[in-house]
């Protein structure tokens, strides 16, 4: 039970860190699995900070039918300047809402591909 409490805590620290040390750039998009529940999928995606490739991945909540319309495309991606290798992509609208900073225009595409 500590050791979990430790997880969270360490979590929650980490995720406070990115945001406070947080940069923007464009990530590409090289992979699109399917996840491990059937409707939503995890997408892998790089991106270069001071001519280091850094690589990412997350478990979106973007059902399966965007698969084939992100995959090899750019989309933002935000990143600890400190530590880029603590990054997440942005394609979640409460991550923007996070950020202070509106969703932007050029995204709203997606948002049709959320439950």
């Amino acid at each position: 039970m500590f050791c979990g409490f430790l997880y969270v805590a360490f979590r929650f620290w980490q995720n406070e860190k990115l945001y406070s040390n947080a940069k923007i750039c464009n990530a590409y998009i090289y992979k699109v699995n399917d996840g491990i529940k059937s409707s939503k999928i995890v997408v892998k995606y790089y991106f270069y900070n001071n001519n280091i490739r850094y690589y990412g991945g997350i478990n979106s909540d973007l059902d399966l039918g965007v698969k084939n319309k992100i995959i090899h495309k750019y989309l933002p991606v935000l990143y600890d300047s400190l530590n880029p290798k603590s990054n997440v992509l942005l394609v979640d609208i409460n991550r923007w809402k996070r950020l202070d900073i509106g969703f932007p225009d050029s995204l709203k595409w997606l948002l049709k591909y959320y439950p």
